[in-house]
């Protein structure tokens, strides 16, 4: 795994909030499938709020919610998930 990205996550752990931004650019299927994993990790095992700033839709497919930027406003995506019954908090 990428130690830049690795020890930047491990540094936030102490906080309620992980803010990642693009977290997964530019790295080889194995690390990114890696770095996601403990993304996932770190909201539900470790009970954090993660903020992830991505251009991969995939990544984004995997987020219990998603915000868009569109001409400059930013808009809450609504989708049903499936395989996900975890609930956003409100």
């Amino acid at each position: 795994m990428e130690a830049p990205r690795l020890f930047a996550l491990y540094g936030q752990l102490h906080l309620k909030v992980i803010l990642a931004d693009e977290p997964t650019g530019n790295l080889d299927e194995d690390t990114v499938a890696d770095i996601t994993a403990i993304l996932k990790e770190c909201a539900r095992q470790m009970n954090k709020c993660v903020v992830i700033v991505t251009h991969s839709n995939e990544l984004a497919r995997q987020a219990d919610v998603v915000f868009r930027l569109k001409k400059g406003q930013l808009q809450m995506q609504v989708e049903e998930k499936r395989n996900n019954s975890r609930q956003p908090a409100k």
